[in-house]
């Protein structure tokens, strides 16, 4: 058997579709996967992780995956590289920078020139509005703000 797939299997596939979200829409994944990754490369390089950190869950669990379960899995293998103990700890990680702030750290707003209202700067918005897939409502949440006062940093930025 040569290991490759029939060619019909592809199309007897697309009879189900099967929708997953991507990592980044299922955050509470994460712990889950972590595991078995540990399990797999416990096996592998026969060490004797038992666990991850919590600063470092949630460190990744603040990252956005752009390369979903694959990315997470090299992020977890990369850690075993260098690991020592049985806790993979944050400085054990890859370099995890998608240019968005934690969850956890606000917003903070700078000063309009004239020093009136304070007004948030185009990055801190962008960065809102993506975090929060384009619902203003929610980024107003995350900003702090109201709806209305989202709008008018928006229009002000040109964002609309």
């Amino acid at each position: 058997m040569e290991g490759r797939f029939r060619e019909d299997l592809y199309y007897r596939l697309q009879t189900v579709p099967l929708p997953l979200p991507p990592l980044r829409k299922r955050p509470e994944d994460i712990p889950l996967l972590i595991d078995h990754f540990i399990r797999k490369y416990n096996a592998i390089y026969g060490k004797q992780v038992r666990s991850v950190d919590p600063k470092a869950v949630r460190r990744m669990s603040a990252y956005r995956w752009p390369g979903n379960v694959r990315e997470l899995e090299r992020c977890i293998e990369h850690a075993f590289v260098f690991v020592k103990g049985p806790v993979i700890f944050a400085h054990y990680l890859p370099e995890l920078e998608d240019g968005l702030p934690p969850p956890s750290e606000p917003f903070t707003p700078l000063k309009d020139p004239v020093g009136r209202k304070p007004m948030l700067d185009r990055n801190a918005l962008c960065s809102a509005l993506d975090r929060c897939d384009g619902r203003r409502q929610e980024a107003a949440d995350l900003l702090g703000i109201s709806r209305t006062s989202m709008w008018r940093h928006m229009k002000r930025q040109g964002l609309i």
